[in-house]
């Protein structure tokens, strides 16, 4: 898993790739970025990484609104 950060950070502050996020949810690399389309996955600020609390956030809130439909 690629990560950058610096010390002391938490875990939810680690940054990951495009393909491994996907990988980590099982997902598609094409389903991940449909995630990210829709708004559910914020980007962080370096080009195709991500948040690892934003990629745990905005899935359950994808699942949770998926239920509820």
């Amino acid at each position: 898993m690629t990560v950058y950060r610096g010390k002391q950070k938490c875990l939810r502050s680690w940054l990951v790739s495009t393909a491994e996020a996907a990988s980590t949810l099982h997902l598609s690399e094409f389903a991940f970025r449909a995630l990210v389309d829709e708004g559910f996955i914020k980007p962080a600020q370096r080009k195709g990484f991500y948040r690892l609390g934003a990629i745990i956030d905005g899935y359950a809130e994808h699942c949770r609104v998926r239920v509820n439909l």
